[in-house]
């Protein structure tokens, strides 16, 4: 059984305006190549290159919320969490109404195991944007973790609620329904994922399972060998284990 979480947010948007923070016409136009070149390393996912250049704008300019923000960003990609949180914590302080600093640092928080630190940045960041449908998703998926699936449900629901076409939510909420064994519901929503993605292979897995859960085999072998031809390895054991 599989829940999706949601990507990250990122910031890269050319700054126009400096004042306050680098001094002079030449720290201005360092900083704004500099940002200009992390950004481009962003785009290329070239994470060390673009770490160098936010270095180098933040030497500049230390209180340059963005630079902060998107640097957290490469170290998250990196696998660096721990750098990533003291990023985003320190853009969070220049800017603290940023809801996607919250998200994101939640999402680093959860990857260092430190769920309750996590659910508690999303839940800050849908106090400061309530139609914020990816924060609600992650706290509900962050709760599936915890177990606290009842819990997990409504976020799940205003998750999709607020994007009708989020496949992860509707997935991420079959999968609390399957585990409260309220398999008709998790049917519905894993169908709705996979109808608003086709080629969603955790849909296609959790599918399988619901439909092996209520006694239809020969449905959950067919959902697990789709899955698994799109080369998803828990749908391959699946299918060695239980489909001939």
């Amino acid at each position: 059984m599989k829940l999706r979480i949601t990507s990250l947010l990122l910031f890269c948007c050319i700054l126009v305006h400096l004042a306050g923070v680098a001094q002079t016409e030449a720290e201005i136009k360092a900083v704004k190549e500099g940002f200009a070149s992390g950004n481009e390393n962003m785009r290329k996912s070239d994470w060390m290159n673009a770490i160098k250049d936010y270095n180098t704008v933040l030497l500049l300019a230390p209180s340059y919320a963005d630079a902060y923000f998107n640097r957290a960003y490469a170290w998250d990609r990196l696998g660096r969490y721990d750098e990533s949180v003291k990023d985003y914590t320190m853009a969070m302080r220049l800017t603290p109404k940023d809801a996607g600093a919250f998200n994101n640092r939640g999402l680093a928080y959860a990857n260092l195991k430190q769920y309750y630190a996590a659910i508690y940045d999303f839940s800050v960041a849908i106090t400061l944007n309530i139609r914020f449908a990816d924060a609600y998703n992650n706290r509900g998926f962050y709760n599936c973790i915890l177990g606290k699936y009842e819990k997990a449900i409504p976020d799940f629901d205003r998750a999709v609620r607020l994007k009708p076409s989020y496949g992860y939510a509707y997935n991420n909420r079959g999968f609390a329904y399957l585990k409260l064994k309220k398999y008709t519901q998790a049917l519905a929503d894993f169908n709705k994922a996979l109808e608003k993605n086709p080629k969603h292979d955790l849909a296609l897995i959790n599918r399988g399972d619901c439909h092996e859960l209520m006694g239809a085999h020969d449905k959950a072998c067919l959902d697990w060998m789709k899955a698994a031809s799109m080369g998803n390895k828990v749908a391959e054991e699946r299918v060695k284990r239980s489909c001939k």
